[in-house]
């Protein structure tokens, strides 16, 4: 029996980003995927999270499920 854990959604393929964002509690944290070695940041701060979070959850409602 297989479980799953996380729901997965798919952005147009035309739409390519090496960036990978994690957002939690009130931080964010990018990593810029670009040439040998990747850049990361985080950020700490509740406003800046939760703006973040709006942004993710426009990109959530216009992808699809695959």
């Amino acid at each position: 029996l297989r479980k799953h854990y996380s729901e997965n959604r798919f952005l147009p393929s035309y739409i390519d980003n090496p960036v990978v964002i994690n957002i939690y509690g009130d931080r964010v944290v990018n990593v810029l995927w670009k040439g040998d070695f990747p850049l990361c940041f985080v950020m700490v701060n509740k406003g800046v999270a939760d703006a973040y979070r709006k942004y993710f959850e426009m990109l959530w409602s216009v992808s699809e499920k695959r």
